[in-house]
């Protein structure tokens, strides 16, 4: 993948958490996820997430992936206080503990730093 690549499949992702925060601001039900519904498995969504950005330039996906972080912070920042502290079923404990940047932190970093000492300027 391209870092543009990268960045479309976190905004993917970032975008269907947005969406079910979204609803629980609302007392709504919890959205169906943006994907067909036959798609069960991380490795069909991302292959699915991955051909919803192929056209788009890497510029407009980081840029889009940036901006998630201000919406992320105003959907939680537009829930109340208890359902910070409640656990979410669908992200099994307390949002107030959910780190939002793990799966970047944990899945990508390291494959892209490698990438980025393999290819020293």
């Amino acid at each position: 993948w391209t870092f543009g690549d990268l960045a479309g499949h976190l905004v993917g992702w970032r975008n269907r958490t947005i969406a079910r925060l979204e609803a629980a601001s609302h007392a709504e039900a919890d959205p169906p996820p943006p994907w067909p519904a036959g798609l069960d498995d991380d490795d069909t969504i991302n292959a699915w997430i991955h051909q919803q950005h192929a056209s788009r330039p890497a510029g407009q996906l980081v840029a889009d992936y940036d901006a998630s972080y201000d919406r992320l912070i105003a959907v939680l920042a537009a829930l109340p206080d208890e359902a910070l502290t409640t656990v979410i079923d669908w992200v099994g404990e307390p949002l107030i503990d959910v780190d939002f940047t793990g799966h970047l932190h944990e899945e990508h970093v390291p494959t892209v730093r490698a990438w980025l000492d393999a290819h020293p300027r």
